[in-house]
């Protein structure tokens, strides 16, 4: 009978543990967030010779001002957001690249036509006038000064 109640309280154990869910992480911010490029239209973004070069946006909350990297430009501006809706006013260098095949084009363009947005866990999603999601990023630790 003892052998019996520590079975049942050995699977008991086992199916509690079992339904226990793991914490999910906090979202990341919108804001202060170095923002990695990993995706334009569904396509994953091609890593550059040059890491020092990989495309990412960096959103500065008091100035409302923008930065980053096109993939060969550097990036820069200002952003009007209100809740859910943000819009960005955006420049870029012009530097002349061979190796990043139109994807700073694509980026600046969507960036342009960016309206809405939405951060699920570490991820960033800007969606365009067209109500689809055209940039994806990636949440990264560390943040360029503006």
């Amino acid at each position: 009978m003892i052998k019996i109640a520590h079975v049942c309280l050995t699977l008991s154990v086992i199916t509690l543990s079992a339904c226990q869910t793991t914490p999910q992480p906090a979202s990341a911010s919108l804001i202060d967030t170095q923002w990695q490029l990993t995706q334009v239209d569904q396509y994953a973004v091609a890593t550059l010779s040059d890491a020092t070069r990989q495309p990412y946006l960096f959103i500065k909350g008091d100035d409302y001002l923008v930065s980053g990297m096109g993939g060969c430009n550097r990036i820069g501006g200002t952003y009007q957001q209100q809740k859910q809706e943000i819009t960005f006013n955006l420049f870029s260098t012009k530097r002349a690249c061979t190796d990043d095949q139109g994807q700073e084009q694509k980026f600046l363009q969507h960036l342009n036509d960016t309206r809405r947005y939405y951060i699920k866990g570490s991820q960033l999603f800007l969606i365009g006038q067209d109500q689809k999601v055209h940039l994806v990023f990636q949440a990264r630790p560390t943040a360029p000064t503006l």
